[in-house]
C-alpha cells in the first residue's frame, strides 16, 4: 500500500503527482493504480532484479513522467547494461534525470534521450 491509513477514506479524492524516497519499484500495478497521472518519481535505491517492473511503470505513465531520480542504482552491479533498458523505456515528456551511480558514466549516457533537458549531478567513479 502506498497511501498511509489516515488517507485510505479519502483516497479517491486524492491525486499523486509524486513520490520520493521510494526503496525499490515495488509491485507495478499498486504504484500504478495509487498514482496513474506521476509526474516525479524519487527512488532511494533500485536493485538489478527491479529493472524490469520500473521499466513497465515508465511505460505506462505515457507522458505524464517529468522526472526521474535513482540513488543508489543497482548498487552491487551499476553498469551501462544496466541502465540501458531504463533510458529506453523513458518516456518522452521526461525532461529530467539523475542517476547515481553508473559505470562508465560516458558509456552509460550514450544513448540518454534527446527530451532530457536536465542531467542530475554525475559521480565519476574510477574503474
Amino acid at each position: 500500500e502506498l497511501l498511509p491509513p489516515s488517507l485510505a477514506g479519502v483516497a479517491p479524492e486524492v491525486e499523486i503527482f509524486s513520490l520520493s524516497g521510494l526503496e525499490g519499484v515495488g509491485d507495478p500495478k499498486s504504484l500504478l493504480s495509487a498514482c496513474p497521472r506521476l509526474e516525479a518519481l524519487y527512488l532511494s535505491s533500485l536493485e538489478e532484479d527491479e529493472i524490469g517492473s520500473l521499466c513497465a511503470v515508465l511505460a505506462k505513465l505515457g507522458q505524464c513522467l517529468k522526472s526521474l531520480k535513482i540513488h543508489d542504482f543497482c548498487i552491487d552491479r551499476p553498469t551501462a547494461g544496466n541502465l540501458e533498458p531504463i533510458l529506453a523505456a523513458l518516456p518522452a515528456s521526461c525532461v529530467e534525470l539523475e542517476i547515481c551511480h553508473v559505470l562508465p558514466a560516458a558509456q552509460a549516457f550514450l544513448p540518454l534521450p534527446a527530451t532530457v533537458q536536465r542531467l542530475g549531478t554525475l559521480v565519476i567513479m574510477d574503474e
